[in-house]
């Protein structure tokens, strides 16, 4: 805990071997490994409490992560899979996880009923998992299906930036503007700090297709407070769209032209995209909707 990583495993490795009965040092000795990043110390010792205590099943789903770490996939999977079938039943945070990561194994071997059925139940055990599922759903362009699911983990009170960024990119995707909207003005009030949102904000006020929704003048001043509070290439672009949308495309190139001169190394897709805004801008057209890479 005062951070000595090093002492504190030679410690619980002091201690298992004194009682190699010892279930709770394996544990631990197994986390303090794992983050260092000795993944076969920790499959090893997570293995050995486990086998201390056949109802540890935090042990058992432990251990079957970190096989999967070491790319030793097929053992992982076999030990999920009887996780599964443990009786007295595992809670259903472990049930979840465990079928979670099965879901995700189908999905990596392209068998993707199962990875949906697998990743579905996930979910439904555990509001947790619903983020991986609605990810999974947006790959798979079911987009106003991953909305819900993302919906259902913020009321399930797993609420952060990256899930109410992912409802409003699925509800865009799925061309629901006007709701998007509403989920990233009510994302900004609750998350203030995460700028990621008020980023993605500014860019929908410049960029949607529907004149109800934009709003230039906000987008504008929304875009400039980002790119002050974090100077990047991305935020940059946004202020260079904020200006197109609002007529100025004078300085919508000058900011576009800075975007280009600063993404010299970036990859060919981010540049390819970047040189076609700034011909827009030049032809003083304010492009597509920058959620769909025009």
């Amino acid at each position: 805990q005062l951070g000595d990583l090093k002492e504190g495993i030679e410690s619980f490795r002091r201690a298992v071997e004194i009682d190699p009965g010892y279930r709770d040092a394996h544990f631990n000795l197994a986390a303090a490994l794992a983050s260092r990043g000795d993944w076969e110390g920790a499959a090893r010792h997570y293995g050995r409490a486990a086998e201390i205590d056949p109802a540890d099943h935090r042990s058992r789903l432990e251990r079957a992560l970190a096989l999967e770490r070491i790319g030793r996939g097929p053992e992982a999977h076999s030990d999920l899979e009887a996780l599964l079938e443990a009786s007295p039943p595992a809670p259903d945070a472990i049930r979840a996880t465990a079928l979670a990561r099965l879901g995700l194994a189908a999905a990596r071997r392209d068998r993707q009923e199962e990875a949906e059925r697998r990743l579905r139940e996930a979910a439904a055990l555990d509001p947790g998992q619903a983020p991986l599922f609605a990810r999974w759903l947006g790959r798979q362009g079911r987009f106003r299906e991953a909305a819900e699911w993302y919906r259902k983990a913020i009321e399930a009170g797993r609420d952060d930036g990256e899930i109410r960024f992912g409802r409003a990119m699925a509800l865009l995707l799925a061309g629901e503007e006007r709701m998007a909207k509403g989920v990233l003005e009510e994302a900004v009030r609750a998350l203030p700090e995460e700028l990621g949102l008020r980023h993605a904000l500014a860019r929908l006020l410049a960029g949607a297709r529907s004149p109800e929704i934009r709003d230039p003048e906000r987008a504008l001043r929304l875009a400039r407070e980002v790119f002050r509070s974090r100077p990047s290439i991305p935020h940059a672009e946004t202020v260079a769209m904020a200006h197109a949308a609002a007529g100025d495309f004078e300085a919508a190139v000058q900011w576009q032209q800075r975007v280009l001169d600063q993404a010299s190394g970036a990859p060919a897709g981010v540049l390819v995209t970047a040189r076609r805004r700034l011909e827009a801008y030049r032809r003083g057209e304010s492009g597509l909707a920058p959620w769909l890479g025009g």
